[in-house]
């Protein structure tokens, strides 16, 4: 008797991974009417929000996808001011400021009917769970992990294993896709290579709460505090939900971790005064710049983090990764229903990878920059007059992809250079304090922005000059 034909695949996309790449993937499947059925290794709780900013782009997606209010609308308060602060701790020195506006305050840019939202993974990503979950496309199941998976000219066979239930089933599908993180499962079985620095630094991260930090310095609100040392930038304190809780990352930890003892040590020497908080979370992970070989093997492909792992120096990870889900979707809509031609689903890499390499590089750029100021923070701290002329003399400073160099005594404008800058930047220069007064007084000169050329994720690149 003739073999019979193997049976059809029961789904048309399984999508292992439910982050916001992988949830974007479901929902945007779903308004096209393709079903997908979707397995997270983890519970979906988030302890430690690996993104806070969702931009230009994405937006206008959530625009398309019916969700932009319900980001307009998550709980980080809209009227939270967003500047950078340079210090030497949050009660010590200021060295400079990078005014930003509120997001209720914010417009979008000339070029989109959006602007970038400050909305936190452990917010986002319930946004985009609850909008996939609304279609009946969508099938999402939790601590369901992939265990193996093979596949022929028809489909993938993927055998997974429910912690739930603890069983072991097998599903079938059309195309598989992995948004399943840096550390993918799935390009491990289909054997895709990654390529590029392994690592850029070990960073710990760590939330902690304390419902009075605002109280206790006077530099006021602001999202970013970046902490500056005699080796240079160490540590960031980000006021992660605009409330209670901060996400503190000390660059350059050990790659063991540290101990409690050393994180509350530093979590002190940041703040600068010994004050009660509640460590609720650590983190070790490893900044890379990393891409995948290949974004395709057969009918697997890789989306988001297990394609491309960047450091979050200019919060191009997630973003790009929803672009990867979105420039994938329709394609797959097109194959499935018919209208796609033999070669469309190639054309996904020969899309993304530029943008996924400029981004990579851009991130490790921003990074480099960041750090680089190891040089001119020798008498950061000195409470004499090189240390004064360090802090806000002719001594540059270059952070985030900022080159300022700050106004010297007699306090002539001077100017500031920016590789990739939001089109928002001033400069805080000295003027004139009281004797004893530990920090200056800062007066922002907003800089003219002149439009180099558009970022793939909408925002603009930018040189400031006087």
């Amino acid at each position: 008797m003739p073999e019979a034909a193997p049976a059809s695949p029961a789904h048309p996309v399984l999508i292992v991974g439910a982050g916001p790449v992988g949830l974007a993937l479901a929902g945007d499947l779903a308004q096209r009417n393709v079903a997908s059925y979707v397995i997270e290794r983890s519970d979906g709780a988030i302890e430690q929000p690996r993104m806070d900013m969702v931009g230009i782009r994405t937006m206008e997606y959530a625009r398309k996808w019916g969700i932009v209010r319900d980001v307009e609308t998550s709980p980080y308060p809209r009227d939270y001011p967003q500047d950078n602060v340079y210090v030497t701790s949050l009660t010590g020195y200021e060295l400079g400021r990078e005014r930003m506006p509120s997001m209720g305050s914010d417009r979008p840019p000339a070029t989109s009917p959006q602007k970038r939202e400050r909305c936190p993974q452990d917010m986002f990503d319930p946004i985009l769970q609850r909008w996939a979950r609304s279609s009946p496309c969508v099938t999402l199941r939790y601590r369901c992990e992939l265990v193996a998976l093979e596949q022929d000219d028809d489909r993938v066979v993927a055998t997974v294993r429910d912690h739930e239930r603890g069983t072991t089933e097998t599903l079938t599908a059309s195309y598989l896709v992995g948004c399943d993180g840096a550390a993918s499962r799935v390009r491990e079985l289909v054997g895709i290579p990654m390529s590029g620095p392994s690592v850029l630094t070990n960073t710990t991260n760590i939330i902690f709460r304390d419902p009075d930090l605002p109280q206790r310095h006077d530099k006021g609100l602001c999202y970013r505090f970046i902490v500056i040392g005699t080796e240079g930038t160490w540590a960031t304190v980000v006021a992660i939900n605009g409330g209670d809780r901060w996400r503190m990352s000390i660059v350059r930890s050990p790659e063991g971790g540290l101990s409690h003892d050393d994180i509350a040590a530093h979590i002190r020497r940041a703040v600068g005064v010994d004050f009660p908080f509640e460590i609720l979370s650590v983190t070790n992970w490893k900044r890379r710049e990393l891409v995948a070989g290949r974004y395709s093997e057969g009918r697997v492909f890789l989306a988001g983090d297990s394609a491309h792992a960047m450091s979050p120096t200019g919060g191009f990870g997630m973003n790009t990764g929803i672009i990867d889900a979105v420039n994938l979707g329709w394609k797959l809509q097109a194959v499935l229903d018919g209208w796609g031609g033999e070669t469309l689903l190639d054309s996904y890499e020969i899309e993304q990878r530029p943008v996924v390499d400029r981004n990579a590089r851009a991130s490790t750029h921003n990074f480099d920059l960041w750090v680089g100021v190891k040089e001119m923070c020798a008498h950061v701290m000195d409470d004499t007059l090189e240390g004064e002329r360090a802090r806000h003399g002719t001594t540059p400073v270059t952070i985030l992809g900022v080159t300022a160099c700050l106004s010297d005594p007699s306090h002539r404008s001077v100017p500031i250079r920016s590789a990739a800058c939001c089109g928002r930047l001033s400069c805080c220069a000295p003027v004139p304090r009281s004797s004893g007064a530990k920090s200056p007084t800062m007066s922002c000169t907003t800089r003219k922005i002149r439009p180099l050329l558009k970022r793939y994720d909408g925002s603009r690149t930018s040189v400031c000059w006087r």
